[in-house]
């Protein structure tokens, strides 16, 4: 028997217990992305550098757990899918670790790419939690990435060796502030 959908006034009542149950960490994860947040505004070449080289040890990483799959997992003709996907990622997380500015440049596109389809979920998600008090801060924070990742777009190639930590610090720290102030709006109320 299928269960019946809930009422908007039981979906409010739902959606303002799980975000009690879950005050503190609200709080808590809303602090620690202000504090890089800051610290990717105040050293924005020095984020765009530790994002860059994070995917670049990602790429790598997936690079050494797809060739370990294929040859420990796969076998006969079948491994070579996974040696063909073991061989792009190291490629390409060699080529970024070994040219970081054109790795930025590439890694613009697609953070630009993140920060609006990130807003684009923020909103859904913001009006979801419409019967929440406080929902209108992550709707601001959604519309910040949306504003983000068209700013981020305007300025290639030229801006990209600072521009993705500054934009990952302000996104990082608006998201912070929303999810404090959807906390304290949660407790309020």
């Amino acid at each position: 028997m299928a269960s019946q959908p809930l009422s908007r006034a039981d979906l409010a009542l739902a959606l303002h217990a799980g975000l009690r149950r879950t005050s503190a960490t609200l709080l808590i994860v809303g602090i620690v992305l202000i504090a890089l947040g800051t610290i990717a505004i105040l050293l924005p070449e020095l984020a765009t550098l530790v994002v860059t080289s994070f995917v670049s040890w990602l790429l790598l990483f997936s690079a050494a757990a797809h060739l370990y799959l294929a040859f420990r997992v796969h076998g006969g003709w079948r491994i070579a899918g996974a040696v063909l996907a073991g061989l792009i990622s190291l490629v390409a997380g060699l080529a970024m670790l070994t040219n970081p500015t054109l790795a930025a440049a590439a890694l613009t596109w697609l953070l630009a790419a993140y920060l609006l389809a990130g807003g684009v979920a923020k909103a859904i998600a913001a009006f979801q939690l419409r019967p929440v008090r406080g929902w209108g801060w992550t709707l601001a924070s959604a519309a910040a990435s949306l504003v983000l990742g068209l700013l981020l777009l305007s300025g290639w190639p030229g801006t990209a060796a600072w521009m993705i930590g500054l934009l990952v610090g302000i996104d990082l720290l608006l998201y912070g502030w929303a999810l404090i102030a959807l906390r304290a709006a949660v407790n309020r109320a």
